[in-house]
């Protein structure tokens, strides 16, 4: 099968469907996000729709007349979505989604029991904020890998390297740094592993294998 990441624009009801129900399944199976969201199916959606924004909603009538809040690439095998990454560059406006997907994140977040949200509030935000402070960088200006995910069914064959080979291919072209943070992604061991194979320095982690970093 073909391996090559595509640009997914202006997706149909069915193939959003297919996205975001891949991103669930990932993210139950990385334990920071199993145990905010374990038990609330809806509350896993609204958590994908955050960061993916309203062009992947089921819900909405006319998706298309709403602006992108992120980059969506896919890798499909007979039409089918067996893996896809969604992520920022630096310099695109994703202003106009950002009250739609701030709403997605104040409606799951008040589908959480009151204790998980302040665990999150009290003890995994803490945690995040002291990493961050460790980044030599800005943030502001990387190319963001927010959410990747492969059907369990295709894992190591090779699509979760030919998504993070578009993500390098525009980072060297644009001279921009990508970063995704391990905190809450899937696929670790993964990423580690791609980490190893690569030299000269351009691909690593950090702080406390925290940070995936590629430098063009």
């Amino acid at each position: 099968m073909s391996t090559t990441a595509k640009e997914l624009q202006n997706p149909s009801s069915g193939k959003s469907a297919e996205v975001v129900s891949l991103f669930c399944r990932s993210l139950s199976t990385i334990p920071l996000q199993w145990e905010k969201l374990q038990g609330c199916p809806e509350a896993e959606r609204l958590n994908c729709l955050s960061t993916l924004g309203p062009q992947f909603d089921q819900s909405v009538c006319d998706v298309y007349s709403f602006p992108k809040a992120c980059e969506v690439s896919i890798v499909e095998y007979n039409g089918q979505t067996v893996s896809a990454m969604a992520y920022t560059i630096p310099g695109t406006e994703y202003k106009a989604s950002e009250a739609y997907t701030y709403q997605y994140f104040r409606d799951h977040w008040n589908l959480l029991p009151a204790e998980r949200r302040a665990w999150l509030d009290n003890t995994v935000e803490p945690a995040i904020d002291a990493l961050t402070k460790t980044f030599n960088f800005n943030t502001d200006d990387v190319i963001n890998l927010n959410l990747m995910a492969t059907d369990p069914n295709w894992q190591g064959r090779g699509l979760g390297k030919s998504l993070l080979r578009r993500l390098t291919t525009l980072s060297e072209a644009w001279k921009l740094r990508f970063a995704s943070s391990l905190l809450l992604k899937a696929g670790s061991g993964f990423i580690k592993g791609q980490a190893s194979e690569r030299t000269g320095g351009k691909l690593s982690l950090c702080p406390a294998a925290e940070l995936l970093l590629w430098s063009p």
